[in-house]
């Protein structure tokens, strides 16, 4: 006879999942100095999320480029007895976990962000108490994206 729990240690999607952090993480830069922090918290959180995936992504601003690790994919909500998924990019800047991952709305084609919304502004950003009193000693992803879920269940962008 098999062992049943041995088998339920990680289904196979988040062993996926997983292996794909592991891929996007090789791409990181140096600047990330904490990278296994990085890995372990987001491994975490990938565990019970199917809805994101991690990536990494050259941004240009100026005469500067920065390649900083993200995930995007959806948070999925329930308002008003009905489901939604509402799209998101959490970008990792290299100080991480010192400072909080900047959470963003990233509406698709022919989807627009609600004005004046208490958690988002203008531009998709997500302003949360959960972020501002971000401590990386005691905060983590998974609670991050509770507080994510439950802000837009009660009012969504």
């Amino acid at each position: 006879a098999s062992n049943p729990s041995a088998t339920q240690a990680m289904d196979p999607q988040a062993a996926h999942r997983i292996a794909k952090l592991d891929e996007v993480l090789r791409q990181v830069p140096y600047q990330y100095q904490h990278k296994t922090r990085l890995r372990s918290d987001v491994a975490q959180l990938l565990q019970s999320c199917k809805t994101l995936q991690p990536q990494t992504g050259t941004f240009s601003g100026g005469a500067r480029s920065v390649t900083l690790f993200y995930l995007y994919g959806v948070v999925p909500i329930s308002y008003q007895g009905k489901s939604y998924n509402i799209p998101v990019t959490i970008y990792f800047d290299a100080p991480y976990p010192k400072q909080p991952p900047r959470c963003f709305v990233t509406p698709t084609n022919g989807m627009a962000l609600k004005p004046n919304h208490l958690n988002v502004d203008a531009g998709g950003m997500i302003y949360l108490p959960y972020l501002s009193s971000w401590s990386e000693n005691a905060s983590t992803l998974p609670q991050l994206l509770t507080a994510v879920t439950e802000c837009f269940s009660q009012s969504p962008p």
